[in-house]
């Protein structure tokens, strides 16, 4: 499958969230395509167990639909220019790639949305996954 990432991904987290690749832009209405790259995104560093993965995207499907179902969204999320690639036969991870997150910037400037006397950043407003409890607190945690 050719690269169809050329360049930095950038992660909006702050405001209306999305994620831009070099090839496509995908928003939270694309919910689990959305969730997969973010969270492919946030853990970057170490690669994912596939088992882990379906866990928290699919919590209540059967371990083979989810493998397939997982199967089906890394290909479609290396289309869109996220640069998925396995690692070993049971994990998955972020192939080296540019990733710009706005949130970054925000606090090395030191701009900050403040609510009486305490900084603070609203991170994924009215970004609410409901089709999986195990995403959305992973999500809370990081």
């Amino acid at each position: 499958m050719p690269n169809t990432s050329a360049g930095p991904i950038r992660l909006f987290v702050l405001g209306d969230a999305r994620i831009v690749t070099p090839v496509a832009v995908i928003e939270p209405s694309a919910e689990v395509t959305f969730a997969a790259a973010l969270h492919l995104l946030l853990e970057r560093e170490v690669p994912i167990p596939r088992r882990a993965l379906e866990e928290i995207l699919w919590p209540s499907v059967e371990s083979k639909s989810a493998s397939h179902r997982l199967r089906q969204t890394l290909v479609k999320l290396r289309r869109l220019g996220i640069p998925v690639e396995a690692h070993g036969r049971n994990r998955v991870r972020l192939r080296e790639t540019s990733v710009w997150v706005d949130c970054d910037d925000a606090i090395a400037n030191q701009d900050v949305v403040t609510s009486g006397n305490s900084s603070r950043f609203i991170l994924f407003s009215g970004y609410e996954p409901r089709f999986s409890s195990s995403y959305l607190e992973w999500l809370d945690k990081k």
